[in-house]
């Protein structure tokens, strides 16, 4: 099969249903209280779609109030980046304050620099709660948290998961689960047998006999003489 066409081939991919609905149900109550969803397994199991396919769909909150952050890309693996990705989707208008601080952080030099972006990590909470007001509940997605670098998640990221308002929830996955006290965790392990038959039946009709008779086969196994030798 051509990789591409794999890769953009929407209708017939395994969607992790199973998955994506606890995700969704999990957020159900979004606003009542804290929500962060760790979601966590080995590489290629389906992570980073379920990630896509939640920011790209209606699930949760409108595709407005959703932004999604892959840390394996370099501009967002550092605190202001994370900050700058989450403003450019949500709209520079309002996060006034926290641009403000933004500039004094990249002009400073040396020290104060650290002193800079602290302040800029706070402004951006109060800005960002302040949003998820006025606008209604967001969702946050940050996909390969294990390339996340470490001190990054002392800098910024835990204090906005920390400090965010409960209009505010965040879905996160990587290999690595999240060492946050509030958060509910789903390991995703491999592809189980009722996602790859509907899989293959979905690429090609022919399949459902395929399966309809291994089920026969199993159901009704060969009776071997109790005499005969194996």
């Amino acid at each position: 099969m051509n990789l591409e066409y794999a890769r953009t081939d929407h209708i017939h991919e395994i969607k992790r249903k199973t998955i994506i609905e606890s995700i969704c149900d999990s957020f159900d109550n979004v606003g009542q209280h804290k929500i962060v969803f760790s979601l966590f397994g080995n590489s290629g199991v389906g992570k980073s779609y379920i990630c896509k396919y939640i920011y790209n769909s209606d699930l949760i909150v409108p595709e407005e109030n959703k932004v999604l952050i892959d840390f394996n890309h370099i501009i967002n693996n550092n605190t202001p980046g994370i900050i700058q990705t989450i403003i450019a989707k949500f709209g520079y208008g309002q996060f006034y304050n926290t641009q403000i601080q933004l500039d004094k952080y990249f002009k400073s030099v040396d020290a104060s620099k650290t002193e800079y972006l602290a302040k800029c990590v706070d402004i951006f909470i109060e800005e960002l709660n302040q949003y998820a007001n006025d606008y209604g509940h967001l969702l946050i997605i940050f996909d390969t948290f294990e390339a996340l670098s470490t001190n990054t998640e002392k800098t910024g990221f835990k204090q906005i998961l920390q400090s965010t308002n409960n209009n505010i929830g965040f879905l996160i996955a990587g290999i690595t689960k999240v060492n946050f006290c509030r958060c509910t965790t789903y390991h995703i392990s491999g592809f189980d047998e009722t996602e790859i038959k509907e899989y293959l039946i979905n690429r090609n009709s022919r399949m459902k006999a395929v399966f309809k008779s291994t089920r026969q086969i199993t159901d009704h196994p060969i009776q071997r003489s109790p005499n005969r030798l194996n």
